[in-house]
């Protein structure tokens, strides 16, 4: 199959010999409001395995159940950690505590999955997954999703915010939008 075949819904810079392809990518949420978007819509299909949380990283999916978004931080040194580790990388305790961080951020990197990675996929690519930097939490970053983001105006540095999207069984996931420019 060719490439032009497989990604003939998307355009983009790289396509080969000089080839460019259309792009029919619309944003799932485009016709709905903001509180709409978060309570009756995924981003990714509903059918998609939740986390399972493991004993480091429970704490973290707590707070998310309680849409609060909590980031380990070694109670000794201070060093924030994600993803959660039983013993901290700087100064070795084992101790920690789970402060809540402001929920924004910047895109620090990113990529657009045009192919399934996952059954419950088939059919809807494009999708971005971005690595957010926290904002107020060191070098933390975080693996999600910018929601309301096409493939072309995904880009590093991009401002975004926390929302919270529900994943079935009390479960949330963190995922994000991009930030509105006050004024």
């Amino acid at each position: 199959m060719s490439i032009q075949r497989m990604a003939s819904d998307v355009e983009t810079d790289l396509a080969p010999s000089g080839q460019t392809f259309r792009n029919e990518w619309r944003c799932p949420y485009e016709s709905m409001s903001w509180s709409q978007r978060e309570d009756q819509m995924s981003y990714l299909p509903s059918t998609m395995p939740s986390p399972e949380p493991t004993p480091d990283d429970k704490p973290f999916w707590e707070a998310c159940a309680r849409r609060e978004l909590r980031i380990q931080r070694c109670a000794k040194c201070g060093l924030f950690r994600h993803p959660p580790t039983p013993v901290c990388g700087r100064c070795g305790s084992t101790s920690s505590e789970w402060p809540e961080v402001a929920g924004t951020g910047t895109v620090f990197t990113y990529t657009i999955a045009y192919h399934p990675t996952h059954p419950a996929l088939k059919g809807a690519t494009p999708y971005n997954i971005a690595v957010v930097l926290l904002d107020g939490a060191d070098e933390v970053r975080i693996v999600s999703n910018v929601i309301d983001a096409a493939p072309e105006e995904m880009a590093v540095g991009l401002p975004v915010t926390l929302v919270w999207e529900e994943a079935g069984e009390g479960m949330f996931l963190p995922r994000f939008r991009k930030q509105v420019a006050p004024g």
